[in-house]
Formats: C-alpha cells, sequence, structure tokens
C-alpha cells in the first residue's frame, strides 16, 4: 500500500484551480481507485476549513459557491484516515521545529507523516506545497510530493 499524508497547503489545491491543482486531483482520483491511501491529522481537517474560510472572505465567494466547495471537502474527507495526537507525539515535534525551523503545524504534520513511515505498513509519501516542510521530509528520507512542482506523469510513475 501506498500512503500519502496529505499537508492541508497542497491538499486545498483539490478545490481552486491554481499551480499543484491538476496533480491533486490525480491523487484522488488514485485514491478513488484504490491504488493508495491518504491519511492527515485531525489538526489538517481545522486548517483547511480554515483556509476554505479565508477564501471564501477574501473572494467574496457567494454562499452556494462556498457550499458546493465546503461540500466536495467533507465528500473527501471520507476518503482520509484521520490520525488523532497524543501527548507524546507532540513533544516529539518539537525537535522538528528546532532543527527545520517548522512551524508548530507543520513540525506535527511531519511527525505524524514519519511515524506512519516507521511502521513499515508501505511507502509513505509527504504532499505538500510548503517548501521548508518538504526540505525537513527530505532530510528525514521521507519522500516527498510537491503538486506544484511536478507534473501528472509524477502520480503515475509512483504507482507504476
Amino acid at each position: 500500500m501506498i500512503w500519502f499524508y496529505l499537508d492541508p497547503s497542497a491538499w486545498v489545491k483539490r478545490y481552486a484551480a491554481e499551480p499543484g491543482s491538476e496533480v491533486m486531483d490525480a491523487l484522488w482520483e488514485a485514491f478513488t481507485r484504490g491504488q493508495g491511501r491518504a491519511f492527515c491529522g485531525w489538526l489538517g481537517f481545522s486548517e483547511l476549513v480554515w483556509v476554505l474560510q479565508r477564501w471564501r472572505n477574501r473572494r467574496g465567494q457567494d454562499e452556494e459557491a462556498f457550499r458546493t466547495v465546503y461540500w466536495q471537502f467533507r465528500q473527501d474527507c471520507q476518503q482520509v484516515v484521520w490520525c488523532s495526537l497524543s501527548w507524546q507525539q507532540v513533544q516529539a515535534s518539537v525537535s522538528w521545529i528546532v532543527r527545520y525551523n517548522l512551524n508548530a503545524t507543520d513540525a506535527l504534520h511531519l511527525q505524524l507523516a514519519l511515524e506512519q513511515a516507521s511502521l513499515g505498513n508501505g511507502e509513505v509519501w509527504l504532499v505538500s506545497s510548503d517548501r521548508r516542510l518538504v526540505r525537513a521530509a527530505r532530510s528525514e528520507s521521507l519522500k516527498s510530493l510537491d503538486p506544484e512542482y511536478c507534473v501528472i506523469d509524477t502520480v503515475k510513475e509512483i504507482f507504476g
């Protein structure tokens, strides 16, 4: 099984046409076909809702357009394996803040992705559009995918 930890910086590209959106759509198509599994920490849920709400406010999005995007997000959430956070994981994430100068939420996302990788239950990829987080993941030998800097063929290659 191939696991994809979805950092909200990349996941949100599923809901607006911007660089990386096509790659995120290709990943979701693969998830729908059962070719991989998406996972994320619960904090990613609230982060993503916050970004969607911020877009709504900044772009003057009408209520119906927002409801459509939010409905799609909630549908997508049904395909995600949600990870809880323990106090031990929070404490462990502090080392990533210090080592890589990550913000607290990115450090938590990295911690969860690395823990999944350490289980040995398949290949794990961190999907993020945050360059600092991607560099940190790579420094920790975690495969990473930045949808802004790859093409759909990259997704196809991952699945062989």
